[in-house]
């Protein structure tokens, strides 16, 4: 079985398992992880697919870090991911995105 890149994200003090993805242009969080935080919904965003570009709401958190690198407040698009923590067979919390 072939497994994807994930790197551990620390979202206002809860650590997620997220997603590298270098081709996507922004970072994504699951609905149901952002939920759970509480995050607050920010706007809107445009995310290009393969065939069409959706509107997906977003989200801010107040402090996004990997390792000792802090984001703080940058807009993270909400999605759905549950069906790739069940293709992946691990719960992924978000897409890393180049953004």
């Amino acid at each position: 079985m072939h497994r994807l890149l994930t790197i551990s994200v620390d979202v206002n003090n809860t650590v997620g398992m997220f997603l590298l993805d270098t081709g996507s242009d922004c970072t994504i969080i699951d609905s149901a992880f952002a939920q759970g935080l509480g995050l607050k919904l920010s706007g809107a965003a445009s995310v290009e697919r393969n065939y069409s570009i959706d509107e997906h709401t977003t989200t801010i958190a107040e402090r996004v870090r990997i390792g000792p690198k802090n984001w703080p407040t940058v807009p993270r698009v909400m999605l759905d991911l549950s069906i790739l923590s069940r293709i992946q067979m691990t719960a992924i919390s978000g897409i890393l995105g180049t953004d």
